[in-house]
């Protein structure tokens, strides 16, 4: 129902969508988020016995399909008298670019796919991936991001603010806007001026949300204006929800400090291999079982379970039909916690130090070494009034970084930053800070850390 009706709902004027917002929060979202929904509830405790008899049921009928009539699994017909899980471990991790390079390949034949539609990842590589998804697939999404949020103490018709991008690509004069059916409001995240966050947070207090959630980059601008002004906690907000991007150390913490609500994040994609998030009593990762198949690849490249053993996240999804992702290199990293959690009783594979591999994460020394964007916290007190920041780099050992500062920033200020910085990597790399009015976002409005232009090999 979301996808064939969104356009409709988009073009609506904002008191034909208020009307919408009447209909029972599940009616809006369709019968096939209700019955996910449902599931979910029912299957969240599970034993790990009976989790594990439900990903090789939806696995077998995932491998079934995909061996038959996708073209590029059918090399594997011969495993299909095998066990699905045996099968699974047969069949090469595939990448992103290399869909890329035989789209077509991936996809079921068009007589097989029944309603779909077309969308794009996000693209912050500068090389979006093209993938076909069955309509319902976004009422399944929604289900399973209703239940990570549910665990924040979320229900279904709780009010929402919401830092999302898609809304405001066409129109960006507009930075706060209405969005009934989901019980939210929006605030554009290409705004991020002192007018605009003042805007925001008299936007926030009139609508009295239960829950800010968005991009980490921007509400983290927005903490950092109300902490610096001097501005009180927004009491209707109890929890914060982070996703779409991972969170830079010292975030949640400043976060929960403007906002005085615990900061709840989530890892996913697209794609829509993997999803885990946080559960009530830990900050720790737990992978939905019923979403997909989670694998941690060691550096020898085999699965690994063993707690503590780091290693690349491959993900096969469950919700796709007319494109499967199977076995899914993602160019991300983790460590491996345990498969169940002790303080909430999940028997969910727990992750942690999700990191990403791709080169737009480090910067490059002029010795050649790679500096993590992790390892420089632009968030802790030596960065006060600096709102927004962007490192960029074209050759090695030299980086320019764009900082947009309060009112009150000073030089000593300045000087501070790049004492800290030198600090962290030494006579490797040259810094230049510059002082800018605006800062570039990805298309979507997520953050950029960091503008990487060397051509480095992963």
């Amino acid at each position: 129902m979301i996808a064939q009706l969104r356009e409709l709902y988009d073009s609506m004027p904002v008191w034909v969508k208020r009307m919408v917002s009447v209909v029972p929060f599940g009616y809006r979202l369709g019968s096939t988020f209700r019955k996910t929904l449902a599931f979910i509830k029912e299957s969240d405790r599970w034993d790990a016995d009976r989790l594990q008899e439900y990903q090789a049921k939806e696995l077998a009928r995932l491998l079934e399909t995909s061996i038959k009539h996708v073209p590029y699994y059918s090399k594997y017909r011969k495993l299909l008298s095998k066990q699905p899980f045996n099968i699974l471990r047969e069949i090469e991790p595939i990448s992103k670019t290399e869909i890329q390079k035989n789209f077509d390949l991936f996809i079921l034949p068009e007589q097989l796919r029944g309603a779909y539609h077309k969308t794009y990842t996000g693209g912050s590589s500068g090389k979006p991936l093209k993938i076909y998804q069955n309509n319902d697939i976004l009422e399944m999404e929604w289900a399973f991001m209703i239940a990570q949020w549910m665990r924040a103490g979320y229900r279904p018709g709780d009010r929402r603010a919401a830092f999302r991008g898609v809304e405001f690509k066409e129109n960006r004069t507009e930075i706060v806007r209405e969005n009934p059916v989901y019980d939210e409001i929006l605030l554009s995240p290409f705004d991020l001026t002192e007018e605009a966050l003042a805007e925001y947070v008299d936007a926030i207090r009139k609508f009295k949300p239960g829950f800010l959630r968005g991009y980490p980059s921007a509400i983290t601008v927005l903490a950092r204006y109300i902490l610096d002004n001097g501005i009180a906690p927004i009491r209707s907000i109890r929890s914060v929800l982070c996703g779409s991007e991972g969170l830079i150390e010292g975030q949640r913490e400043l976060i929960e400090s403007a906002f005085d609500a615990r900061v709840f994040s989530w890892y996913g994609m697209s794609e829509k291999v993997v999803l885990a998030g946080e559960c009530e009593k830990s900050h720790v990762y737990h992978a939905f079982p019923q979403y997909g198949i989670t694998e941690i690849i060691d550096s020898h490249g085999n699965v690994t379970n063993e707690p503590g053993t780091e290693g690349e996240i491959v993900g096969t999804g469950f919700l796709n039909r007319v494109m499967p992702f199977i076995r899914y290199r993602l160019d991300d990293s983790a460590r491996i916690v345990d498969s169940r959690c002790s303080e909430c009783g999940r028997n969910h594979l727990l992750l942690t130090d999700v990191v990403g591999h791709r080169v737009q994460d480090a910067i490059i020394g002029k010795s050649g070494s790679r500096v993590s964007m992790t390892a420089i916290n632009m968030h802790d007190a030596t960065f006060a009034g600096i709102r927004q920041f962007q490192f960029r780099q074209k050759h090695p050992g030299e980086v320019t970084l764009l900082i947009k500062v309060s009112r009150n920033f000073t030089d000593e200020r300045r000087n501070l930053v790049l004492k800290s910085l030198r600090a962290k990597t030494r006579d490797d790399i040259r810094y230049d800070i510059r002082i800018v009015d605006s800062i570039d976002v990805s298309g979507m409005g997520k953050g950029v850390y960091l503008k990487q232009e060397l051509d480095v090999p992963l």
